[in-house]
C-alpha cells in the first residue's frame, strides 16, 4: 500500500534489469506492479505507458498470464476514471483468460477486483457472486490476506445496505488479520469505512479520531484519494455539528 515507494523501487529494478538484459517476462512483473501503484495514485498517464508496455510483451512472449494481468490493469484504470462499462469489460477478460491458466491466486484478484467494481457501479447481489467465488479460492489456498479484503469488501456491501452492526463485525475481523500481517493499506481501509460507521451511529468525536489517523497514514503511503473521502467525512462532520 506505499504506492510511493512501490513506484519508486519498481522503477530502479526497472532500469537495473533493463540495463542487465534481463528476461523479458521479470520486466512485465515489474511493470505490473509499477502500474498498479500508478493507477492507485491516479497517474493516468504513467500508467497507460505501463499497461501498453506490458500488452506488447504479452503478445511477444505469447503469455495468456501477462495478457490477462494488462487486461486487469486497464479494467483498474478504467475503473478509477468512472468508464464503468469498459472496466467490467477489461475484468471480464481478465477473469476469462485466468481461468484457463494454473494462477488461482491471480483469478481470485481478479474476481474480487471485479466485484469492487461491481459493489460501486451496479448490483451488490453481483458483487457477492463474484466475491464468493473470490473467497473460495482463498480459502483453497490458505491466503489469510485475500480473505480478509473480502471481509472489508463485504463490509462495504454491509454498510450500503445499512446493515452496520454486520459492517462493523467485518471490519473489526478484517483489520485484525490485516494488521496482524503488516498491511498497513488494508487496515487503512477497514479503519477509513469504519470512520462513516462511526459518523453515521452519531459518533463524531471517534469518527474523527479515527479519520485524522488514516488520512495521516494514507497521506505517508502517497494514497490521495484516501485522504480526499477523510477530508470529505471532516467536513460532514462540521457540517452536522
Amino acid at each position: 500500500g506505499s504506492l510511493r515507494a512501490a513506484v519508486r523501487f519498481s522503477t530502479r529494478a526497472i532500469g537495473l534489469a533493463t540495463a542487465a538484459q534481463t528476461a523479458d517476462a521479470d520486466i512485465a512483473r515489474l511493470r505490473i506492479v509499477r502500474a498498479a501503484a500508478e493507477i492507485e495514485q491516479r497517474s493516468y498517464d504513467a500508467a497507460t505507458a505501463d499497461i501498453e508496455a506490458i500488452t506488447a510483451l504479452a503478445d511477444r512472449l505469447e503469455d495468456p498470464v501477462i495478457e490477462a494481468e494488462a487486461h486487469r490493469l486497464n479494467g483498474m484504470l478504467a475503473n478509477v476514471a468512472g468508464r464503468m462499462d469498459e472496466a467490467r469489460t477489461e475484468l471480464g477478460v481478465a477473469v476469462d483468460l485466468l481461468r484457463q491458466c494454473e494462477r488461482p491466486d491471480l483469478l481470485a484478484r481478479a474476481l474480487r477486483i471485479r466485484g469492487f467494481i461491481e459493489m460501486f457501479g451496479g448490483s451488490l447481489v453481483d458483487a457477492e457472486w463474484f466475491f464468493g467465488e473470490a473467497d473460495a479460492l482463498y480459502r483453497e489456498l490458505g491466503d489469510e490476506r485475500g480473505m480478509a479484503y473480502i471481509d472489508q469488501h463485504r463490509a462495504w456491501i454491509a454498510f450500503l445496505s445499512n446493515d452496520l452492526p454486520t459492517a462493523r463485525q467485518r471490519l473489526s475481523h478484517a483489520a485484525e488479520t490485516l494488521g496482524g500481517l503488516g498491511d498497513r493499506n488494508g487496515v487503512g481501509w477497514a479503519f477509513g469505512l469504519m470512520a462513516f460507521i462511526e459518523f453515521f451511529e452519531g459518533h463524531f468525536d471517534e469518527a474523527e479520531r479515527l479519520a485524522r489517523v488514516v488520512a495521516r497514514e494514507a497521506d505517508e503511503r502517497g494514497d490521495d484519494w484516501a485522504v480526499g473521502m477523510m477530508d470529505t467525512l471532516l467536513a460532514d462532520l462540521s457540517l452536522w455539528r
